[in-house]
């Protein structure tokens, strides 16, 4: 098979794995509306979304489970209410170097500015 060939055969089958509809687990999760900077929003609309892969019971970052209870009386000062800047979450979403979270799909803007809010406005669990 030469290049041509090869080439048109990866298209192909690219065009199939797209049209069939590839899902992953997230694409079952509920669709959302706007941010809302409510610990069960934080939890459905980020958590669920970004993080849990990481920080569920087998993940590599199990050691920091994202509950309401672990966030808020970690040793780690996770989460101090109306304190975003010196939270260990809020810390972590804005980081710039390797430890920045979650590493492998960042969170935007608009929801770093919604944890923020949250932690801001007492961090309060619903």
């Amino acid at each position: 098979m030469n290049f041509i060939q090869k080439s048109i055969l990866i298209l192909l089958l690219s065009f199939l794995v797209i049209s069939c509809g590839f899902r992953s687990e997230k694409d079952d999760l509920p669709a959302l509306g706007p941010l809302e900077a409510k610990f069960s929003w934080i939890t459905t609309g980020i958590f669920q979304r970004k993080c849990i892969e990481c920080h569920q019971s087998t993940g590599n970052a199990s050691h920091v489970p994202l509950t309401y209870r672990e966030l808020l009386n970690s040793p780690r000062d996770l989460v101090l209410p109306g304190n975003a800047e010196e939270s260990g979450l809020y810390i972590a979403l804005v980081r710039t170097d390797e430890k920045k979270m979650p590493p492998s799909e960042p969170l935007t803007q608009e929801e770093i500015e919604t944890v923020k809010t949250w932690i801001m406005e007492g961090a309060l669990e619903n």
